[in-house]
């Protein structure tokens, strides 16, 4: 068996672990670009917090904000501060995370034990 018969039987056997595999790598390869959009969803902005965002209501559920919180290291990388390299790594990892299992898959399609 080819390793593209491999490809072509993995990505039609398993949707769902496909879809992780790819939302994975990007979540590797661009966390910037990831982070700016959950960011920007949530309604953390580079001009701070979105009025009327989820942001805002957790602003007003936890106010004061304390410094090195969760939500100060969210504001920080919505401001493109120094929270960003925090929220990329994070979702660097996530994005380890989501693919162990598509690979661990893919491994044993070449190995022939799937």
């Amino acid at each position: 068996m080819t390793w593209q018969t491999w490809i072509q039987q993995f990505l039609t056997e398993n949707p769902i672990q496909t879809a992780f595999l790819f939302c994975g790598i990007s979540m590797i390869a661009t966390p910037a670009a990831v982070a700016g959009f959950i960011l920007g969803v949530l309604g953390f902005s580079a001009g701070g917090v979105a009025a009327g965002s989820l942001a805002a209501t957790m602003h007003a559920i936890i106010n004061p904000i304390t410094a090195g919180s969760l939500f100060a290291i969210l504001q920080s990388a919505g401001a493109a501060g120094a929270g960003l390299v925090t929220v990329a790594t994070a979702i660097q990892a996530a994005g380890a995370a989501l693919i162990a299992r598509p690979v661990y898959t893919i491994l044993q399609y070449i190995t022939g034990s799937a």
